[in-house]
């Protein structure tokens, strides 16, 4: 039902109303009533990068509509992810990131409509510890802040296991961009 329509009907408050036209011509959703809900046009903000998180931005649609959240991963639903924002782990490394949202109001015909895609969920150079010991795969040399100097250490080196990181490398180029040299053992 057009919008100005559904709203003449809705403030008339007729105690009835005739549709005139069969169902191939009037569909059951036109003959209640039920307006067209106005749906925005669904964009994503936040970083592609494992470790960071996504936040679905509606738009611009009907006053009082709900929204329900589908979160995509190279367009395949993502278990559990229907919230307005996606934290990203290394599942999402390598995919692009879309959300599905359908938005809901009553007398109105819900909506759904999808995003675009993100780029390329990436890895980071550099991030936290996953705790005092271990750092995260994808990022496995461990980096120690030093007074005088920062050190890194890599996988199988000699104090490798005895080391509690400050800060976990994904490659040693990056180590060596923030500052750190390589452990002499």
């Amino acid at each position: 039902m057009p919008e100005s329509a559904h709203l003449s009907l809705q403030r008339l408050g007729a105690p009835s109303t005739v549709v005139l036209g069969g169902v191939a011509v009037v569909g059951a959703q036109a003959a209640a009533n039920m307006g067209c809900l106005t749906a925005g046009t669904p964009t994503i903000s936040g970083t592609a990068q494992v470790t960071g998180s996504l936040t679905a931005n509606v738009g611009t649609w009907t006053a009082g509509t709900t929204f329900q959240y589908q979160w995509l991963a190279n367009g395949s639903p993502l278990t559990g992810a229907t919230g307005a924002r996606l934290p990203l782990n290394a599942a999402h490394a390598g995919k692009q990131i879309s959300v599905r949202i359908t938005g809901s109001n009553p007398g109105y015909v819900s909506a759904t409509v999808l995003s675009g895609r993100t780029s390329t969920v990436f890895y980071p150079a550099r991030t936290t510890p996953i705790d005092s010991w271990n750092c995260p795969s994808w990022a496995p040399i461990k980096g120690n802040i030093g007074d005088k100097e920062n050190i890194y250490h890599m996988p199988g080196g000699r104090y490798y296991a005895a080391t509690n990181p400050e800060e976990c490398f994904r490659t040693e180029a990056a180590a060596k961009s923030a500052g750190y040299r390589r452990s002499k053992l």
